[in-house]
């Protein structure tokens, strides 16, 4: 179960390989520990991922479940749902029978304490794992389900608690026993109902953790979905259950933080990041004129604009078209876009950069600074980009990359040693807080029409920005 790439690394490991995969610097304020706390969750990282002991583990988040703030909770909700939950589940990684039969002892001793935040916290992934081990008792699973549904799903944050997770999972391993088949439909609409109440309202603007939380909500709505469409044969509901799972696949804001990544590996693998091509490949079978394909693809070239040479194809083929495609996207892009706010910055070499001057162009701006690791390790691909593609269309495109929190020859003597020679301006310490920048590198394209969206992070940037702009 635990991904691909990351097979044979420790959980800890696996995390700092996943962050700079997407590339993520957090420029938010790290949580206030006090020095107690940080030596108690210093203990329970060490005794549950380096040198694993079930009873100090479990004294130290004990001690670090006292007075739990909303952050404090956070990150003591991330080591019992993340690499304690991984344990339990993996099969197949070194020593991992020895693994389970440590998270199942530390899971049995945090169940029997009596702290409130504690014991809810670990209530879900109790419940999920007796539900497995009654599983040839339909009786004693319907009992635990319906307490499951009561106490996790009908009053419990499906997200702080993962209990979401933990439904979508429960019900995968029920659906289609007919022994089961009523209590699955319960948990099924119960679960559809919190989902359904969830969803949160995002803009570019939007702080992180917002982000995060609403990429997750999602991608576990989908899963819950695409689940309930492959165990139907009824047609109408097969349909109904994968345009829920496509409308709630992960779209280009929610692949700007992929805050779903680590519960892949428990509901479909590594690779199922997306559930729109599922909805796409059931309308072809069933035959979907071009009028109803279109705003599918539409959909998923704007989230992922490998599929925007199929949409231009499909787009082709009708016969009442208003617009020639170029205008089409960008209408389309343009209507799901944010207002630039007013870019004025100074470059290094004193000259003034006027975001206004600039209508009519395509702008990739890029928010960096010479201590971002991440951000140095892409500028050879950026200057690739400037110099081959950008450059040889400057009427049509610019690049604007601005550094923050830097000092100005710090930042000259950077450019000038690794002999790049795309633009670079001095953040004023206003503009990343104008475009609500909380990571570094954020990469974002201005449209000819003066709007702005979010470069998802990952390798694949330089082809999104390729695509989109389809220079």
């Amino acid at each position: 179960m635990f991904l691909k790439r990351f097979k044979g690394l420790t959980i800890h490991s696996q995390f700092m390989l996943l962050v700079l995969s997407l590339y993520h610097v957090q420029a938010q304020s790290p949580i206030t520990l006090t020095t107690e706390q940080s030596g108690n969750f210093t203990n329970v990282k060490k005794y549950i991922n380096e040198s694993p002991n079930q009873d100090s583990a479990f004294v130290y988040i004990v001690k670090f479940s006292k007075d739990l703030t909303k952050e404090t909770k956070g990150l003591l909700s991330d080591e019992i749902h993340y690499p304690l939950a991984q344990m339990l589940i993996d099969t197949s990684g070194k020593n991992a029978s020895e693994k389970k039969e440590f998270a199942t002892t530390l899971l049995g001793l945090l169940t029997r304490d009596t702290t409130t935040e504690l014991s809810t916290l670990v209530r879900p992934l109790d419940l999920w794992m007796k539900i497995q081990a009654s599983a040839k008792n339909p009786t004693q699973v319907t009992t635990l389900i319906n307490k499951f549904i009561k106490n996790e799903v009908e009053s419990n944050d499906l997200y702080a608690s993962k209990s979401g997770r933990y439904g979508v999972l429960i019900y995968k391993a029920i659906v289609g026993n007919p022994a089961l088949s009523e209590v699955s439909e319960q948990l099924f609409v119960a679960l559809s109902k919190q989902f359904g109440n969830a969803p949160i309202s995002v803009t570019e603007s939007t702080p992180y953790d917002e982000l995060r939380r609403r990429s997750w909500l999602r991608y576990i709505y989908a899963s819950l979905n695409l689940l309930r469409a492959i165990n139907t044969q009824n047609l109408e509901e097969k349909e109904s259950s994968l345009k829920i799972a496509f409308k709630n696949s992960p779209d280009r804001i929610d692949l700007t933080n992929y805050g779903f990544y680590y519960d892949m590996p428990f509901l479909f693998g590594a690779d199922k990041i997306s559930f729109q091509s599922d909805y796409l490949t059931f309308l072809t079978q069933q035959k979907a004129d071009n009028n109803k394909l279109i705003p599918v693809l539409l959909e998923m070239s704007l989230a992922d604009p490998t599929h925007k040479s199929q949409l231009e194809e499909v787009y082709g083929r009708t016969d009442n078209n208003k617009m020639s495609f170029e205008a089409y996207w960008l209408e389309n892009v343009n209507s799901r876009s944010a207002n630039i706010p007013p870019i004025e910055l100074s470059m290094l070499d004193d000259k003034k950069f006027l975001g206004k001057e600039l209508n009519g162009k395509w702008i990739l701006i890029d928010f960096w600074g010479t201590w971002c690791a991440p951000c140095r390790e892409e500028h050879p691909d950026l200057e690739n980009l400037y110099q081959s593609y950008i450059k040889p269309k400057q009427d049509k495109m610019t690049v604007l990359t601005i550094a923050c929190n830097d000092k100005k020859d710090k930042v000259l003597g950077y450019i000038q040693e690794k002999k790049f020679t795309f633009p670079v301006a001095m953040s004023d310490g206003k503009v990343e807080k104008s475009f609500a920048v909380t990571y570094y590198p954020t990469k974002l394209l201005i449209t000819p029409q003066g709007k702005y969206l979010r470069v998802p992070n990952g390798k694949n940037w330089v082809e999104f920005v390729k695509l989109y702009t389809g220079l």
